[in-house]
């Protein structure tokens, strides 16, 4: 389940919310920043693991995940490994060989940049989910308004949120009960595949939270929500803790860090570097 919450008692589970967006930002932010070099961003995604270690999370979760997004890896990894958008820097590459003739090289270059490129893809999808397994819902969005977005907004995103896993069990139900009538998609043809959902499964549930859309408005509106909603008050108060300001303070010193070691900084986050070192390395072989 995409928002699935685990409950903990750890040090992770206890941050304030907005500490844990400063982490996803922080993050993310570094991923980006650091290039694709292999060295530092698989030192990124091992750190993203020890916080989901520590976190206590389940690896069957984890393994789940990155197996429902390895064939968008793999896509993503042929993709740069053929096109790589860099091949503009690249000066005498070391081919190892052509997918066709004078055409597509396989180089060092592209398979260093495509390995840095698929850590950074995973580093920014898991920290993501690691984020939202370690924290409720309700306490991302109260975060979130303490932040100035509007209630409004934080409504219909808990409502998006919360909706999710009601979907997903809905589709499973329309497809058990079109199954059961004999129903079949699982063709050869992508074509035919995809109009069969998309006539037996996917009509019939767009039906079913268009009606649920209505309910839940008419619910909210009997509830009085619209009437001074900037002066909401929430039952759960979020409050930082030391915990909080020694978190924020590593991962200011950890963002200082790494934007200073990227390329921005002392460049030694740079790809490049690593397929030299390689080169120097394979040159005495050719």
């Amino acid at each position: 389940m995409a928002f699935e919450y685990i409950p903990g008692k750890t040090l992770f589970h206890r941050l304030d919310p907005r500490t844990k967006f400063l982490y996803w930002a922080v993050v993310i932010t570094l991923a980006v920043s650091l290039g694709t070099d292999p060295i530092f961003t698989f030192a990124l995604f091992l750190s993203v693991l020890v916080v989901i270690r520590m976190s206590k999370i389940p690896l069957g979760k984890v393994g789940e995940f990155l197996k429902g997004i390895a064939p968008v890896a793999g896509m993503y990894a042929l993709f740069n490994m053929l096109f790589p958008p860099t091949a503009t820097q690249f000066s005498k590459p070391y081919v190892f060989f052509y997918v066709i003739p004078n055409l597509l090289p396989i180089t060092l270059e592209g398979i260093i940049w495509t390995f840095g490129a698929v850590l950074r893809f995973l580093i920014i999808l898991l920290v993501v989910r690691t984020i939202l397994m370690i924290t409720p819902i309700r306490d991302l969005i109260i975060a979130l308004i303490k932040l100035k977005l509007p209630p409004e907004f934080g409504m219909a995103l808990s409502i998006g949120f919360a909706y999710v896993p009601v979907l997903i069990d809905e589709n499973t139900k329309i497809k058990e009960a079109q199954q059961a009538r004999g129903w079949k998609f699982e063709y050869r043809n992508p074509a035919k595949r995809f109009n069969a959902l998309l006539r037996q499964m996917f009509i019939p549930a767009i039906f079913n939270s268009i009606r649920r859309t209505g309910d839940i408005a008419i619910a909210i509106e009997s509830r009085g929500f619209s009437h001074n909603v900037a002066g909401r008050t929430y039952m759960r108060q979020l409050k930082y803790t030391k915990e909080d300001y020694a978190m924020t303070i590593a991962l200011i010193a950890i963002f200082i860090g790494g934007i200073a070691v990227g390329p921005w900084g002392l460049k030694w986050a740079y790809y490049l570097n690593s397929v030299e070192a390689i080169k120097r390395f394979l040159q005495p072989h050719v």
